[in-house]
């Protein structure tokens, strides 16, 4: 095949047909400024390679990522090499230690809230800023209110003849207090917490004050003057304020000489990351007033050793009070969701000892009760979206049989 030859006779180092395919190629390296753009890129995406090896060599990681830990190292077994877990678990590991991770995912955040959403199906935008979980605007619904009431009517007759006081305390979800923060374009149907809400009321009736429903107490105070935030705007529980207004509730149906307004006392400021804005990158701190609940009762809180595995909360604890103020004796179960677990002293000091175990702990290890009961009283809270899914028989089944009911 004859050489490609120019003008003046010379072999051609390449085909210089417009349409060739190497046509598109520059004539040769690019000019002084140029080449010094190309070397900084070069070096920028070494060391966006080499860097985040290094800090994790050097231990150098995050203690939290998006609302969690970050994942361990996985241990090495067949089984996990064969179905390849392992790897995928030692990808994990690496994803989430990375030092720079977390810097990334908040700029993403940034962008994404910019842009008026939130990159996180999860994490619903409302108005002025607040955001909800998708979990109370779609809650699991596998039970009607009339068949948790019907199971609450069951266990207060049971924990009745065995002389065991109970109680339990039903903690409405953000959007039920605060409706109006939601869009009114929002997708989202009335939960079954919403439509069951008048069912729900008249299957707990027949209880009386063992069952309480703090919603009327939360609507009655967001409707006071002066009455600060009941809710985090970015967070999906409530605030101390919120958290005293049921708490309150709860000790006026244990006994109407417990409560006295004065219990409530506010000191400084309280400040929270909120979770709910965790969930897109986005670090957003809410100072609210920070309430203290009978603050001349002093508590000693101490962790149970328990030969289960406890996922739900970090352990099971027990909290004892003494003080002036008269305390209810005897020894008292609370099981309890995060809403109680974020505010357990305000909830304490009404009792002479306590002893607290998560919901999610109860449900996977009823054997619990044989190894920290009896008691005296059972105190149990939940909030409306883990309502609905939480079936109650079986959740006190190893207490009524433990009491003999």
């Amino acid at each position: 095949m004859p050489e490609d030859r120019g003008s003046n006779g010379t072999a051609q180092p390449f085909a210089t047909e417009a349409g060739a395919a190497d046509a598109h190629l520059p004539p040769g390296p690019p000019p002084g400024p140029w080449r010094t753009l190309d070397r900084l890129v070069v070096a920028a995406f070494a060391l966006a390679l080499v860097v985040p090896g290094i800090m994790l060599a050097l231990r150098v990681h995050v203690a939290q990522i998006e609302n969690r830990p970050p994942r361990p190292f996985p241990a090495l077994t067949i089984n996990g090499l064969a179905d390849t877990s392992w790897p995928a678990g030692v990808d994990g590991f690496l994803t989430d230690h990375l030092a720079p991770r977390p810097y990334a995912i908040r700029i993403r955040g940034e962008l994404y809230w910019l842009s008026g959403g939130t990159g996180n199906p999860t994490v619903i935008r409302g108005l002025d800023n607040w955001l909800f979980i998708r979990d109370e605007l779609q809650p699991a619904c596998r039970f009607t209110a009339a068949q948790q009431g019907a199971a609450l009517e069951r266990a207060v007759a049971a924990f009745g003849r065995q002389g065991v006081e109970f109680r339990f305390l039903l903690i409405p979800d953000k959007h039920t207090i605060y409706p109006d923060k939601l869009k009114p374009d929002n997708p989202f149907v009335p939960t079954c917490a919403d439509t069951q809400r008048a069912d729900l009321d008249a299957a707990i009736a027949p209880v009386g004050g063992q069952a309480i429903d703090a919603t009327t107490a939360l609507e009655a105070a967001r409707a006071t003057p002066g009455t600060g935030d009941l809710y985090y705007s970015q967070d999906s529980h409530w605030t101390p304020v919120g958290a005293s207004v049921a708490i309150g509730a709860l000790a006026r149906s244990l006994g109407a000489d417990l409560w006295a307004p004065e219990d409530v006392v506010l000191r400084g400021m309280k400040r929270r990351v909120m979770d709910t804005a965790g969930l897109i990158g986005l670090r957003r701190v809410s100072s609210t007033p920070r309430v203290v609940i009978r603050p001349d009762v002093e508590q000693h809180r101490a962790d149970v050793p328990v030969p289960v595995a406890v996922n739900n909360a970090r352990a099971v604890f027990r909290i004892t009070c003494t003080g002036s103020k008269p305390l209810l004796p005897g020894r008292t179960l609370v099981i309890y969701d995060s809403f109680f677990g974020i505010d357990t002293t305000l909830v304490a000091p009404y009792f002479a000892d306590t002893t607290w175990v998560h919901v999610g702990d109860m449900l996977n290890h009823p054997e619990l009760i044989r190894l920290l009961g009896p008691f005296d009283r059972v105190i149990v809270e939940r909030v409306a979206r883990g309502f609905y899914s939480t079936g109650l028989d079986t959740l006190l089944a190893p207490l009524l049989a433990q009491a003999g009911g």
